[in-house]
């Protein structure tokens, strides 16, 4: 009987997953961490900016 209700907790938790959910990839990042990433991203785009108008001004 022991071995019976645990199946049946299984078996309700495996009914609330929806499909392909438990071994989804989830991606957790920390506002630090994303406050980084924005700051190394806005120097990178400024950095490609600034090469973009030394091309121009050679041209």
């Amino acid at each position: 009987e022991i071995g019976k209700d645990s199946m049946e907790g299984l078996q309700e938790m495996h009914d609330a997953e929806k499909p392909n959910e438990r071994l989804a990839f989830k991606e957790y990042i920390s506002e630090p961490a994303k406050a980084l990433l924005a700051e190394v991203a806005a120097k990178a785009k400024d950095k490609q900016a600034a090469a973009k108008q030394l091309v121009l001004q050679e041209a």
